[in-house]
């Protein structure tokens, strides 16, 4: 395996709710079918970091909800390399909606973060 790492160490997760409340209250945000991706610059230039919430009340199915969260770590995953460096994301999903299929849900996610600008030149 050459180039960047593809795997989703600990190092990139959002863990606690206190980080995840610090994004949602002070981060920008933009929204799109449903769902919302919240960033914020962390000011550490470490990589950026990405947390997720799919409430039960937008899927009630457990099964859809660990889909929807392992689509959307697999689409960090992939494209972290692009990502400016220090930035702090949550996706938050907030209805439910046909955008959550797997291909729609992948271009969405890209228009969310290309319009959040937390991929650049600096990564």
């Amino acid at each position: 395996m050459t180039g960047a790492r593809k795997s989703f160490r600990k190092s990139e997760r959002l863990k606690n709710a206190l980080q995840f409340r610090s994004i949602l209250r002070a981060g920008s945000h933009f929204q799109e079918n449903g769902i919302g991706v919240y960033f914020s610059d962390a000011g550490f230039g470490k990589g950026s970091r990405l947390g997720i919430i799919v409430s039960r009340r937008v899927l009630r199915n457990a099964t859809a909800r660990n889909r929807m969260k392992r689509i959307v770590r697999e689409f960090f995953r992939l494209r972290k390399s692009g990502f400016r460096r220090g930035y702090d994301v949550v996706v938050k999903f907030m209805a439910s909606s046909n955008s959550f299929q797997s291909n729609n849900l992948r271009r969405t996610l890209g228009r969310l973060f290309e319009r959040a600008g937390v991929f650049g030149a600096d990564a």
